[in-house]
Order: structure tokens, then C-alpha cells, then sequence
């Protein structure tokens, strides 16, 4: 299903052959969690999601060109924040919320680094 190239460092989502943002989320924080994104191509990644963001609603599809939603737009930009996107702010892997959050309610879930 998903597949890790470490030679290339280039990450493949592969779903029945097509990419989705969703999946770049899963991956992302999958690697994040066990301190691994070094793994991936960043800046490939990053424009594949970005190709997905509707210019005029600003939303995120599942794929460039398809209907934004909201499910596609939360991983689209949580993804980004896994990516270092200096406008986003920090979301945390496990929960898929902001880290300033799970700060004030006091939670810290360990991460491998």
C-alpha cells in the first residue's frame, strides 16, 4: 500500500494507484511519530499538497483539480505543518491538533526521535 523509498528518499502514496492528501497526512505523521521524515522529499510532498489547494475557497481536495472538502483540508494543512510550513501552526502527529492546545490541556504524548 505505502511505500518508503529511502534510496531516492522520495515518498509514494499509493492507494488502487492514485494519491490522496489524506494519505500524505497518515504517512507524515507516521514518520514524524518515529522520528523518520527524513525518509521522504519534502519539497515534492509539499507541492503535491499544495497542487490540491482550490485557489478561490482555499480548501483542499483529495487531488488536484477534484471538490475541496473539509476532511482533505484538515490533513492538507496538518500535513503542511508536519512539512515545517512557517504559517502553519505546529500540529502534533498523534492527536492531529494544534500542539498549543494539547499544551494548555496539559497533554504530551512522547514521540521517538
Amino acid at each position: 500500500m505505502f511505500r518508503v523509498y529511502r534510496k531516492k528518499m522520495v515518498l509514494l502514496l499509493e492507494i488502487f494507484g492514485l494519491p490522496d492528501v489524506c494519505y500524505s497526512w497518515w504517512v507524515l505523521a507516521s514518520l514524524k511519530i518515529i522520528g523518520r521524515l527524513h525518509w521522504i522529499d519534502r519539497e515534492k510532498l509539499r507541492s503535491f499538497i499544495l497542487a490540491c489547494q482550490d485557489e478561490e475557497t482555499g480548501g483542499f481536495a483529495d487531488r488536484p483539480g477534484d471538490m475541496v472538502d473539509p476532511f482533505h483540508t484538515l490533513f492538507g494543512i496538518a500535513g503542511l505543518s508536519l512539512l515545517g510550513e512557517e504559517q502553519i501552526k505546529p500540529v502534533n502527529p498523534v492527536f492531529c491538533m494544534p500542539e498549543e492546545v494539547l499544551r494548555r490541556m496539559n497533554i504530551q504524548p512522547e514521540l521517538v526521535s
